[in-house]
């Protein structure tokens, strides 16, 4: 290829995106001619691009660059011969004193989770469907020696096991068996949400939704299951939060039946 050494590749059908982590741009090229590979869409990176993963629609691009105090960048491919940059991030796990960590691997869960193995900050996982402004939904730090601004800590991930449970490989520390909170997936049966939310959030079921989390203020929260969403003890909705359940089958395309409720609850 006329831009050299290709670190990293995802593929799709015919379509191939490489990053050329030394001349530090993600090409895109169409193989359906192997006798005649062409590059049709390009963009640059900041520092040294190292890795991508495609959402499952095909229009996002998660790009991250293997280069201290360099973000991950959120780009729209829907149109593979004019890639765009929507946004970027760095990890905030040591926000303000430090945000320069490394970003290592990148991997998308559908189209809105983008969970990254990110050495010293452990694995990160950021909600990238209000791309404009994505923001950290989840971390669990599998590196507890400090920020040392190396490749050490979190090396690589692994996003798509049934139970939905994450693995994270660490350096110096083995192999961690995480799971989150919340659901990664649309369209899982009985899904039950705990901890804390903000920002913006759609929690969907095939079946039935329970729910025992506290959600902050100015968040936007929709939950809607065919069947039933359950309030359980521990539920909270703060002063100008938006939440709205319903009982809609998200799952197979039907429409709203019936809106059980909508409030801004102190």
């Amino acid at each position: 290829l006329p831009d050299g050494y290709v670190h990293d590749i995802y593929v799709r059908n015919d379509t191939a995106y490489c990053s050329h982590i030394y001349a530090r741009k993600m090409i895109i090229y169409d193989f359906k001619d192997l006798n005649s590979i062409r590059s049709i869409g390009m963009l640059s990176s900041p520092g040294a691009n190292h890795s991508n993963w495609l959402s499952e629609d095909g229009n996002t691009l998660v790009i991250a660059d293997e280069t201290l105090n360099t973000p991950v960048i959120i780009a729209d491919v829907s149109d593979k011969e004019n890639p765009s940059e929507i946004s970027s991030f760095k990890s905030t796990l040591l926000a303000p004193a430090h945000t320069n960590s490394i970003a290592h691997n990148p991997y998308i869960v559908g189209n809105k989770f983008a969970v990254i193995s990110y050495y010293d900050d452990g694995l990160q996982i950021f909600k990238i469907d209000s791309s404009a402004s994505p923001f950290q939904a989840a971390y669990y730090d599998t590196d507890t020696l400090g920020n040392s601004y190396q490749a050490r800590g979190a090396w690589g991930a692994y996003v798509f096991l049934p139970s939905g449970n994450l693995l994270a490989s660490d350096i110096e520390h083995g192999l961690f068996i995480v799971t989150p909170t919340f659901p990664l997936r649309d369209c899982q049966s009985d899904v039950s949400i705990s901890g804390t939310f903000d920002h913006y959030w759609d929690f969907t079921s095939n079946n039935r939704l329970e729910t025992s989390a506290q959600f902050g203020p100015n968040a936007l929260i929709t939950m809607s299951a065919p069947q039933e969403v359950t309030l359980e003890a521990g539920f909270e909705v703060s002063d100008d939060t938006d939440l709205s359940i319903l009982n809609r089958d998200n799952c197979n395309g039907t429409s709203a039946k019936k809106i059980i409720g909508k409030a801004a609850v102190k």
